[in-house]
């Protein structure tokens, strides 16, 4: 999307073919490199974020990726298509024993555990849930159900139509993480 540096995985050629109505992750982030100063969205800069996209057969793309500022507060965004963020939303998600803030100037980092899910489709609407993972251990795939976890309503959204693309994303700066597992459920 635009000129923001990111890397990301997608998993859609893999499936292809197959309708998938959602997936999720279970993620141990080892290092995430923090925004320093303020983050502004309003000039659609890319910050420092761990998360996922998805993209429609017609080429429309959605990423939702979470941030931690230098407050030690954990966010969700939410960019569109064109690089338009329209969500930065506060969640209190990880309990603060659990996200750790390295700083080793010139640069801060931020350790924590979470889980995502993300319904696609579901009555036309594409569905996020959270919440904090185990830390550094593997979990069942039956752990990662969504009536377990936390429905993040601001972040609900129009469905974007039939998927093509989906994996995970990373904006900016160093990044280490662990997925175990990652799961993907078809029709």
């Amino acid at each position: 999307m635009g000129s923001n540096k990111y890397i990301q995985t997608d998993f859609g050629q893999c499936f292809a073919g197959k309708k998938t109505t959602a997936f999720a992750a279970n993620i141990w982030v080892d290092a995430l490199e923090m925004q320093r100063g303020i983050f502004d969205t309003s000039k659609n800069n890319s910050g420092r974020g761990i998360g996922f996209f998805i993209e429609s057969a017609n080429g429309k793309r959605r990423e939702y990726t979470v941030w931690v500022d230098e407050a030690s507060s954990m966010h969700i965004l939410i960019r569109q298509s064109n690089d338009t963020v329209i969500l930065d939303s506060t969640i209190s998600l990880v309990n603060p024993k659990n996200l750790k803030i390295k700083d080793v100037f010139p640069r801060m980092y931020a350790t924590f555990p979470i889980q995502i899910f993300i319904e696609i489709d579901n009555q036309g609407m594409d569905i996020l849930y959270l919440r904090e993972g185990p830390g550094q251990k593997a979990v069942d795939v039956k752990v990662l159900d969504s009536r377990q976890m936390l429905r993040i309503d601001s972040a609900t959204q129009e469905t974007l139509g039939e998927i093509k693309s989906f994996g995970l994303i990373g904006y900016g700066g160093e990044i280490r993480t662990i997925v175990w597992p990652l799961v993907f459920f078809r029709e």
